[in-house]
């Protein structure tokens, strides 16, 4: 399910996230909340060293370019870490360096959006409806309101 559209009404009955990854559909367990949680904290402390990375880099264009080339790795490491519950469950993914022989970078980009979604459902919601919101507005200000000045007397002057 990783081309952008919504996830199925099935697969969120039966709490499976569907993702395509080297070509292949996978389905892999949607998380409890504590594994949520676990993956979230793992998330966190992942990306902060990313970023922490890049901030010693500075402005050096090359340092730059290798911390960003490590990315993949990184990404995959979050995408195994939800498969696996953090360690907690057994995956459904195959070993590493055969997804990374068919798997395209777009493909790992996608899923793990799905992922994040499925990791974060309030902020999915949350965002949803902030979307909402902001078009229901948006709506509304486009629209001319109509005139509340109705017509103008003449004040009569002695």
């Amino acid at each position: 399910m990783t081309n952008g559209a919504e996830r199925s009404a099935q697969d969120i009955l039966s709490r499976s996230l569907r993702l395509t990854l080297g070509g292949e559909e996978r389905v892999l367990a949607v998380l409890f909340i504590a594994g949520n949680e676990r993956w979230r904290e793992y998330e966190r402390a992942q990306t902060s060293e990313f970023i922490t990375s890049l901030e010693i880099a500075g402005n050096d264009p090359r340092q730059i370019l290798a911390e960003f080339g490590t990315q993949v790795d990184l990404q995959l490491d979050l995408l195994y870490a939800y498969d696996t519950d953090c360690g907690h469950r057994v995956g459904v993914l195959p070993a590493r360096e055969v997804l990374k022989e068919s798997l395209y970078e777009d493909e790992l980009e996608m899923a793990l959006r799905e992922v994040v979604k499925a990791a974060n459902p309030k902020a999915v919601a949350a965002a949803s409806l902030m979307a909402q919101v902001m078009k229901a507005s948006s709506e509304r200000s486009s629209s001319s309101p109509p005139s509340t000045a109705g017509t103008r007397r003449k004040s009569a002057r002695h």
